[in-house]
């Protein structure tokens, strides 16, 4: 597996939330409610992960046209993008989780892996 590849799927996993997110919507659109419920974060934490993974092209908002500055309504509904549908099954390969977890012990992960890493020294 490239080098960029693993070294994207390292940022999108290591967001707290995010593989909970995923393996939520895996199996269809969700509402923010079902969500809240599936996903044990915090509403604005959760909030956050998913305008990340909106940002990333993994997941789309399905309501009505608009923005991602309100706050989403109780018909607003999340669903995986056609990358959102491959990085699920991507995910589903152990070595893949392999290759993510050796670069993070190889101290090649960016941004909050790095201080996990050295909280945990």
């Amino acid at each position: 597996m490239a080098d960029d590849v693993v070294a994207w799927l390292s940022d999108v996993v290591g967001r707290p939330g995010a593989v909970e997110v995923v393996e939520a919507l895996a199996d269809g659109a969700k509402s923010h409610i079902a969500l809240c419920a599936a996903v044990p974060l915090a509403k604005r934490k959760l909030e956050r992960v998913l305008r990340t993974l909106a940002a990333e092209g993994v997941l789309v908002r399905c309501d009505e046209p608009g923005t991602w500055d309100l706050w989403p309504g109780r018909t607003t509904r999340y669903a995986l993008t056609a990358s959102g549908r491959e990085l699920v099954a991507v995910l589903s390969d152990l070595d893949v989780w392999v290759a993510i977890y050796e670069r993070y012990l190889d101290g090649r992960c960016d941004g909050d892996h790095r201080r996990i890493r050295r909280t945990w020294r």
